[in-house]
This record gives C-alpha cells, structure tokens and sequence, in this order.
C-alpha cells in the first residue's frame, strides 16, 4: 500500500491527476473495507483524494469528501483534539477556493454558475458548524439562500476558527478575507476595504511587507478600492 501511496504523491506531483485520482480512490476502498472508516490512515486517505480533486477544479467534490473526514474525526474524538484542528484548517482554505471561485465567475457574468458555488460554499458551512441536525434538508441543497444567510455563516465560521486555531492563523485569516468579497458582491465595498485592511494589518505584522500572501492581499485590496472609488 505504501508504494501505491509513493506513486500516487508522484502522479499528483506531476500534475497527472486522474492516475493520481485512480489510486487513491482504491487505497481509499481498500482501507475502508480492512481497517474501516474511522482509521486515522483511512482519513489520511480521504483527504489525499479531496485535494486531488480540488487541484482538478473539482471543489464541490473536494469539499464534500473533506466534511466527511471531519464528522469522522468528531464522532472519534472530542474537544481540539489536532485531528479535528488538522481537518477544520484544510476544510476552511477549501472554502476560500471556493468563494474565489463564486467570485471569479460573477467577475466574468456568470451568476448562475456563481450562485451554484454559493450555495454549495454555505451548505459546507453548516456541516462544519455541525448544524444539521438543526437544518431540514430542502434547505441544506437550497440554491437561493440570500445573502445574509451566506454572510451569517462566514462570520460564524471565522469564529470557530479564531476559537480552534487562533485569531492569527493563516487559516482564519483566509476565512475573514474570502467572506468580505462576497460583501463586495452585495454592494458593501466599504465593509469590503475595512476587512481587508485589518487581515493586511495582521499580515505584515505576522509575515512582513514581502511576504507573498501580504503581496497577494494588497493587490486584490487595490484592486477593490479601484472599483469601490469609481
């Protein structure tokens, strides 16, 4: 098995996704039907393939695959056990993807596309928070969630993230900057620069000036201020 998964890193190394794909999906079945589910290799597994998805564009998938690891984990153990802290940061960069994804298609005048990432973005949202035992499913998969639903749930899974992984971490700062382009969208550019000003702020402090995901954020935030001042 260990020389399955030393190809299939190799494969994905390459970019040769789909025999990187093939791999880990029958390392996946294997070690499920041997060692089951709730195996710490069996996730180790599932997430491999979750991001082997993800860098194929298939996000959605991703997504999915990756919420299943972290109910697993929570059935397993309780607390910020670093298992369930490991899947929470992976599941919170997956849902910057995404909403960059929404993001860049309502850019192009693709909404309905967009609106497709939104919702699947929000539904994710509520399976980390562990609400749906609180959520009726016709609402779950619901396509036309308004606006300040998906804004509720960004903010409440920034707050998680600040209480498992820190104010500062990379990953909640991710989730503080991602949400605040979806307020962009809503026509709130203010709240926009506020937000992005304050990660920023954050980032140099953390990184330095140089840092790439300082660079990175000051040229979106430039971006931003350019449309919000037209």
């Amino acid at each position: 098995m260990s020389s399955m998964n030393n190809l299939a890193i190799n494969f994905h190394a390459q970019g040769r996704y789909r025999e990187a794909e093939d791999l880990q999906m029958k390392m996946m079945e294997t070690r499920k039907r041997i060692i089951g589910e709730e195996h710490p290799t069996t996730l180790i597994s599932m997430q491999n393939l979750a991001f082997t998805l993800r860098d194929q564009g298939r996000i959605n998938e991703a997504g999915d695959l990756l919420i299943r690891t972290l109910e697993i984990c929570r059935k397993v153990h309780a607390g910020n056990h670093s298992d369930i802290v490991h899947y929470t940061v992976n599941i919170a960069y997956t849902l910057a993807t995404i909403d960059n994804r929404a993001i860049s298609l309502y850019d192009e005048g693709r909404c309905d596309e967009a609106e497709s990432f939104r919702a699947k973005a929000s539904e994710i949202r509520k399976r980390l928070l562990d609400e749906e035992s609180s959520t009726d499913d016709a609402s779950m998969d619901n396509p036309t969630i308004t606006s300040e639903e998906s804004m509720e749930l960004q903010e409440t899974v920034v707050k998680l993230l600040e209480k498992v992984t820190g104010k500062e971490h990379e990953a909640t700062l991710a989730s503080m900057f991602y949400p605040s382009k979806t307020i962009y969208n809503e026509g709130r550019g203010r709240d926009v620069i506020t937000t992005m000003e304050q990660v920023i702020s954050i980032e140099m402090r953390l990184y330095g000036d140089e840092h790439s995901n300082t660079q990175d954020s000051i040229k979106v935030l430039e971006i931003f201020k350019q449309h919000v001042d037209r």
